[in-house]
């Protein structure tokens, strides 16, 4: 079963999708170098993500989630 991914259109005003449903986002990256606003565009498209990941492909979902469960796990542990 193919994984979802993250993709972009690339270019100067990069469009995000999915790339295994190509459901485009709304969320867009800024022009600018600044970093507050780069920091919450980046916050509002992972924000977007995890919620399609959740509705359109649920299985990919709780994988991630398994996968950051035992990441924390490591990173407390060790």
């Amino acid at each position: 079963m193919p994984s979802p991914f993250l993709r972009s259109t690339g270019g100067y005003s990069a469009e995000f999708y999915c790339s295994l449903c190509k459901t485009r986002f709304k969320s867009k990256m800024p022009g600018s170098e600044q970093e507050k606003s780069l920091a919450q565009a980046k916050a509002a498209l992972m924000k977007e993500w995890e919620k399609h990941l959740a509705d359109a492909h649920p299985r990919q979902w709780e994988r991630e989630q398994k996968k950051r469960a035992r990441r924390r796990a490591r990173g407390t542990a060790g």
